[in-house]
């Protein structure tokens, strides 16, 4: 099984900057909007934003590959696909 951000986002948006890690992630100015605010209330922030734009859903290897496969939209074509099966 491999898990697959359910979002809009390309192979080529993740290869686009490093990985941030918790001492980069201590190290920046959390705002929202204009406000600067502290670590804990930017993270619960980013945290509530991501829960709310993004779920995860695990498939077989071979469904997630066959999809990958067929060139480099199958993000779009498997949303198709399931809002198709769903009837929307």
């Amino acid at each position: 099984m491999a898990f697959v951000d359910a979002d809009e986002n390309t192979a080529a948006d993740y290869e686009e900057g490093p990985d941030l890690s918790e001492i980069d992630m201590s190290l920046v100015t959390w705002k929202i909007g204009d406000r600067v605010v502290s670590e804990a209330e930017g993270r619960a922030a980013m945290a509530e934003a991501l829960a709310s734009h993004r779920e995860r859903i695990e498939l077989g290897g071979d469904l997630l590959g066959a999809y990958r496969a067929a060139g480099p939209d199958w993000r779009d074509r498997m949303a198709e696909a399931l809002r198709k099966a769903v009837g929307l």
